[in-house]
């Protein structure tokens, strides 16, 4: 945590399945952007202050003379900073900026480069400063919203409060639910849970990270998971905490084709991440943003779909056993299996991530881990969950 390095993890590594991965995140680590020694600080315009520094690496410790030590969390060092790498920076204001239209932030980082020189990187920005909360609620970004409650909760779950991450998040919306419905909602008795616009979709991120598949397996997995979510940018965020599933079988010719537009094709419409969305006799892509792409086929797909995909009639049983030593190779002699690989293709041409994405093949079960929108790892479904934050409302109105 303490280096800016990295945690990769391979369960019980077979060269055969593993090994492609191996070479491709050696290759990335090795090749990659990165810079050395590094210091950075943020400088905010008066009447901001940092709050919290949400990251692997500890804030800067500051020295008082005959005083406690307190923390700079404006402030860090990290002996490296790699183009995967992201922090976040929680602002506060101490008091108001008056008539001020705008407030400013620079970021500076010193750092040494591969070259072995010294260098100092600035970034500024300008952001608009309002009194209307209305205001406030149309020009949230839910995006970047959802990926610093994602570091938040990874946070939390390092220090003794992890246990009760989730329930932080969930205080969290229903402030926010709360402050909206009585500072900017025209109807703040109504009887049903009332939603800003621009963060409608908060409620589903909060609750999908506590779902995420990689927190729930063993203590290995799970480091890795709450490390990555330091991490994570905010163009991968969204995808992982709501994965894109594409139905492949029984869908119009289509499929695969060009569409005209530069070398892109035909995918076919993602569908909703619950399990009244999915068929026990279906395949789908699931594209979790990052890491693997995985192939699910239903516990009673056909054996002619495996022939149309593998090349061979295998059956379930057979499959599972193959994929825990190798990765199937899908055919390129049926139309199905080629157009199932171009459309695998597009996902790894077009994605943020800049990793090896391999196509892993994986059960019903796998594909149920990421149906977000259900009942997941003693978590409630996503209406139950927003039943649970209007009544949640109503209680604090009361």
């Amino acid at each position: 945590r303490r280096t800016g390095g990295d945690l990769y993890h391979y369960p019980q590594f077979f060269a055969s399945r593993d090994g492609e991965q191996l070479h491709y995140d050696l290759s990335r680590v090795l090749t990659r952007e990165a810079g050395y020694g590094c210091v950075v600080k943020l400088r905010v315009s008066q009447g901001l202050h940092v709050g919290n520094l949400i990251a692997p690496w500890p804030a800067e410790i500051e020295h008082v003379a005959d005083g406690e030590d307190t923390k700079d969390e404006s402030t860090f060092t990290v002996a490296r900073l790699s183009s995967d790498a992201s922090f976040s920076m929680l602002l506060q204001h101490l008091d108001t900026l008056g008539s001020l239209r705008s407030a400013y932030l620079q970021l500076a980082c010193m750092y040494t480069d591969q070259q072995g020189s010294r260098r100092i990187r600035t970034t500024s920005l300008r952001l608009g400063v309002t009194s209307s909360v209305a205001s406030v609620f149309r020009y949230l970004d839910c995006d970047a919203m959802a990926t610093v409650f994602m570091k938040f909760y990874a946070h939390l779950a390092w220090t003794k409060e992890g246990s009760c991450a989730a329930n932080v998040l969930v205080q969290d919306c229903v402030d926010i639910m709360h402050v909206y419905r009585f500072k900017v909602s025209q109807n703040p008795e109504a009887s049903h849970l009332i939603l800003p616009q621009a963060v409608k979709l908060l409620p589903l991120y909060l609750q999908a990270i506590s779902k995420l598949r990689e927190l729930q397996g063993s203590l290995d997995s799970k480091l890795v998971g709450l490390l990555r979510m330091f991490t994570l940018p905010v163009e991968e965020t969204v995808k992982t905490l709501y994965p894109r599933v594409v139905p492949l079988m029984g869908q119009n010719e289509n499929v695969a084709a060009p569409t005209g537009v530069e070398d892109y094709i035909h995918v076919p419409p993602s569908i909703q991440c619950s399990v009244n969305a999915v068929r026990s006799d279906g395949v789908y892509l699931v594209d979790p943003g990052q890491g693997p792409i995985f192939l699910t086929l239903g516990d009673q797909v056909a054996s002619e779909v495996c022939e149309q995909l593998f090349g061979r009639v295998v059956t379930l049983e057979c499959l599972g056993a193959l994929t825990r030593s190798a990765r199937p190779v899908l055919t390129s002699e049926t139309e199905e299996g080629e157009a199932v690989a171009l459309i695998v293709e597009q996902i790894r041409k077009f994605s943020t991530s800049k990793h090896f994405r391999p196509l892993v093949v994986a059960n019903e079960q796998m594909l149920r881990s990421f149906l977000v929108e259900d009942a997941l790892y003693g978590q409630l479904d996503y209406y139950a969950f927003l039943r649970h934050i209007h009544k949640m409302v109503t209680n604090k109105v009361e």
